[in-house]
């Protein structure tokens, strides 16, 4: 892909109001150079902001992931902006930057640190995909390699949403079938951490 200069930073932020924001000059750098090539760092995390960039051409991602934030926003890293260039009147979607969340997948084989969060870290997942289904709101893509665990307190993070299946699902029964596969997703998933960690 072609590099693109990155001029700005359309901010979406969680309340809804847009604002837009003149990168920080080391940022747009490595946003360029991320955007121009493949991840220098596999993870995609911009060292010493603090912060995520999803690599994502969908505005609709971004999206679905403010209003899983609206509803369990200790569970979400913060979506901090849709990352968008302009030129030539077009505008074009590049990815979106979050909050960075220092800990863990739970695909990775879990570490024994993990072992002491067992109980909180099932509970966490029920609790949280409960109240996203509650709200109407299906993950798309429940795996463990889309739940994080943070290495100091054991706090859960979802990332990573799949609204391309949202976007396809037009009445309120397939809406409603759709959460409901979820809520069967969300189970097999925890019962595969419970099983996990038994074995730790």
């Amino acid at each position: 892909m072609a590099s693109v200069r990155m001029q700005t930073l359309a901010i979406e932020r969680p309340s809804g109001s847009a604002v837009r924001l003149e990168l920080e000059s080391e940022i747009t750098g490595l946003l360029r150079e991320m955007i121009g090539s493949r991840f220098a760092d596999k993870r995609g995390e911009l060292r010493g902001a603090g912060v995520f960039f999803k690599q994502t051409h969908r505005a609709d991602e971004y999206e679905l992931l403010r209003r899983m934030y609206g509803v369990v926003p200790k569970h979400i890293p913060a979506p901090l902006g849709l990352v968008v260039s302009n030129g030539g009147g077009s505008r074009a979607v590049h990815g979106y930057i979050m909050d960075h969340i220092n800990g863990t997948d739970l695909e990775h084989p879990l570490r024994q640190w993990l072992f002491g969060f067992r109980e909180e870290i099932i509970a966490q997942l029920r609790d949280v995909f409960d109240a996203l289904h509650s709200a109407g709101i299906a993950h798309n893509d429940i795996n463990p390699s889309n739940v994080m665990v943070r290495e100091r307190d054991g706090r859960i993070f979802v990332i990573d949403p799949d609204a391309q299946v949202q976007r396809d699902v037009h009445d309120q029964s397939e809406r409603a079938a759709e959460v409901q596969e979820d809520r069967v997703k969300a189970q097999e998933l925890i019962e595969t951490v419970r099983q996990s960690l038994r074995t730790v």
